[in-house]
């Protein structure tokens, strides 16, 4: 998941008035082609069902949400896998 390159997108919609009317006006594949997005990335982002700019970015930061939750959800903890072992070592 490219947080950094969804955020590109938002962000070059907030600034460029014909980048975001080609976004919302059919023509969103052939804008996004400037990104590197993941296929997966790629076809939530065209399937935004967005008739204004306030929806498209809610719709984003919904998918991110989404995705940064499986991603923690199923990713076990840094500490827990490095010190799991380590407990027997320390006790008495």
């Amino acid at each position: 998941m490219s947080q950094l390159h969804l955020n590109a997108i938002v962000t070059q919609a907030l600034l460029d008035e014909e980048f975001r009317a080609a976004i919302l006006n059919g023509q969103r594949q052939a804008r996004l082609a400037a990104f590197d997005l993941t296929d997966q990335e790629r076809e939530a982002v065209l399937a935004i069902p967005a008739h204004d700019l306030d929806g498209f970015i809610r719709q984003i930061e919904a998918y991110t949400c989404l995705v940064n939750h499986w991603y923690e959800a199923t990713t076990p903890k840094r500490t827990e896998a490095l010190f799991s072992g380590s407990a027997a070592y320390f006790v008495g």
